[in-house]
């Protein structure tokens, strides 16, 4: 008879580098969790707490143990585009305060081609100095006690 230590991780299991590889093998294919998972079971795998392998097990695994994938370059910006975080920076305000903003129609924003999904801002000199000086404005309200808004630039 075979004793089996249990372990708390998958990275302590005595087959973590057979299961990490196939598993990495398999995503890298295109294969989806569900068909991973079954390829798992099928080879007699199974997770620390000695139950089969599912597809949000194998999806945790991934965001667990493999390395951050490279991110996409980003597209192309028009004259007067900006990235919604370059703009957020300079600005010194949130990505969420500059998605308001073009949500709410205060900026220009268009999303790039399909396959990245990229929300990018049109702005020129003129919004940008115009921006800044209600936002310093809003600033200086603030430090002064007033009441202020912080949800602009529309006022």
């Amino acid at each position: 008879m075979r004793l089996r230590r249990p372990v708390l991780r998958h990275d302590q299991l005595a087959s973590y580098n057979v299961i990490d590889q196939m598993i990495l093998t398999l995503h890298q294919q295109s294969m989806k969790s569900s068909a991973i998972a079954d390829r798992l079971n099928a080879a007699g795998h199974r997770s620390p707490r000695r139950v089969p392998f599912t597809a949000e097990s194998v999806r945790k695994w991934l965001s667990r143990y493999r390395p951050e994938p490279q991110h996409r370059p980003a597209p192309p910006l028009k004259e007067r585009e900006w990235a919604v975080a370059d703009l957020a920076r300079r600005l010194n305000v949130s990505d969420t305060t500059m998605r308001s903003w073009i949500r709410r129609g205060e900026l220009k924003g268009r999303y790039t081609d399909e396959s990245a999904r990229r929300l990018v801002v049109y702005a020129d000199e003129a919004q940008l100095e115009n921006l800044a000086k209600r936002l310093k404005s809003i600033a200086s309200r603030k430090n002064a006690g007033e009441p202020s808004t912080t949800d602009l630039p529309g006022q």
